[in-house]
């Protein structure tokens, strides 16, 4: 009898182990949340773009970038989940269409695609801040 118990708690204690290294790795929130910073290039030079991003009650999400100064809402902001693939606009400018990469991770999460203007485009990445 005490073999078995001593088995079962092993047992216990291993799953109780192993349920709690998952949640140190488990993504909480909105993966779009929170404060983005990264580059825009534009004619070969790089532009720095701060990029902040909120989930309403609603299911909406808004949001403001931040570059050369000028501070400008976002429109239309997109997540489709099952290719995890990102698009928003910026007001009176231009439009981004990316894909999230380093989901799982919540210090190495980045949006990495191209922005587009017109006749205009180029690279475009941000980094969870």
């Amino acid at each position: 009898m005490k073999k078995s118990m001593r088995s079962i708690r092993a047992a216990l204690v291993a799953a109780l182990t192993l349920s709690g290294s998952f949640s140190l790795f488990a993504q909480e929130g909105f993966p779009l949340e929170g404060s983005w910073s990264g580059d825009r290039q534009v004619n070969g030079q790089s532009s720095r773009v701060l990029v902040v991003m909120q989930l309403q009650r609603d299911q909406s999400v808004t949001g403001f970038a931040l570059e050369d100064g000028k501070r400008q809402p976002l429109q239309n902001v997109q997540l489709n989940p099952a290719d995890w693939t990102v698009s928003f606009s910026i007001d009176g400018g231009y439009q981004v269409q990316g894909s999230l990469e380093e989901l799982g991770s919540a210090t190495l999460r980045r949006i990495v695609g191209k922005w587009t203007q017109g006749d205009a485009s180029g690279d475009f990445a941000l980094e969870l801040n």
